[in-house]
């Protein structure tokens, strides 16, 4: 399943920022609608190029400016310091949706709704959306997800009780779930998507 970019994209600035956690670099992007790429990169920080390529494989074409300081994007860096740092769920912060198909969108709202510290499979999320012959479609969505942690796509496991995939590795997956599950008390809070 393909991934439509914003072809109305020339002429926006889009803002990043560029953090360390303890699973690898994360590089976070946002519109002015929200934020639109939360993206892990290993232990090496992405290049000035390699930042450049993640944000116009979503909205080509674009301005693209380090975050200030203060910005609603060290907002959400300082909560997804709070997540691995004391387990705390990572609040609500708006997304911004435009690049993706509409079945992706509608299958990363449903993502949204996971509780944290629980899972569901491809298969619950396919039925839940109303498309209950399309886990496989859902699996590829949850592969094309440009905002991880924050659209809880590590939270979709396989029916048998594997892990599934994940796009930056089942190591990272399975890391983030033993952390929601071992803080699972915090209680839920989710991210909005618009668009």
């Amino acid at each position: 399943m393909g991934r439509r970019t914003n072809q109305g994209s020339a002429g926006m600035t889009v803002k990043y920022l560029l953090f360390r956690t303890p699973l690898g670099w994360l590089l976070s992007a946002a519109t002015s609608t929200g934020i639109c790429l939360l993206e892990f990169h290993g232990d090496d920080a992405p290049s000035d190029e390699v930042i450049r390529a993640s944000v116009y494989r979503l909205y080509p074409g674009t301005r693209i400016q380090e975050a200030p300081p203060g910005s609603f994007l060290h907002g959400m860096r300082a909560a997804v310091d709070d997540f691995f740092e004391k387990g705390k769920p990572i609040p609500a912060f708006p997304l911004d949706m435009n690049a993706g198909t509409d079945f992706q969108r509608e299958v990363l709202e449903e993502l949204c709704r996971i509780p944290f510290g629980q899972t569901r499979t491809y298969k619950d999320v396919a039925q839940r959306i109303g498309r209950p012959q399309a886990s496989r479609a859902v699996g590829q969505a949850c592969g094309n997800n440009p905002v991880a942690i924050l659209i809880p796509c590590h939270r979709v496991v396989a029916s048998d009780g594997g892990l599934g995939g994940y796009s930056a590795g089942l190591p990272v997956k399975q890391l983030l779930l033993e952390r929601e599950r071992r803080q699972s008390d915090f209680g839920s809070a989710g991210a909005r998507p618009s668009g």
